[in-house]
């Protein structure tokens, strides 16, 4: 999905079933890797990593972050992880908090599609197995 930097909406995407209807820790347990589609700001930072989701809540991950002028590898992180109690039942999950948080949508057993909550530049990072 692409978004039109200046008006915010979507320019073009597609669309994909939700196959997955157990929402449970241990229903999406594993390791992802990821990456943003592309950039609407050339100049912004995007990332690529690994994502490892674990069935007691918990995440651990491996992000590169680069951008015009920019580069840092593997940059480690960890944290937690739960269902959106807001939408219950959508496989709606949220990872971490404020600037740093993320809101996903469980897709498919293999595959969550996630956004960066506070994005100024609005982007989509796609997360399969």
């Amino acid at each position: 999905m692409a978004f039109n930097g200046s008006e915010g909406y979507p320019e073009t995407g597609c669309l994909e079933p939700q196959t997955q209807t157990t929402f449970t820790d241990a229903a999406v347990a594993g390791d992802y890797l990821f990456g943003q589609l592309p950039r609407v700001e050339p100049t912004s930072n995007g990332n690529v990593g690994e994502f490892d989701l674990l069935s007691n809540g918990t995440y651990t991950d491996e992000v590169t972050l680069g951008g015009k002028g920019s580069f840092t590898y593997d940059q480690p992180g960890s944290g937690t992880y739960s269902w959106d109690t807001t939408a219950t039942g959508t496989g709606s999950l949220l990872e971490g908090s404020g600037s740093n948080g993320t809101s996903c949508i469980v897709i498919s057993s293999t595959k969550l599609a996630c956004i960066v909550n506070t994005d100024n530049s609005p982007s989509v990072m796609i997360l399969q197995q």
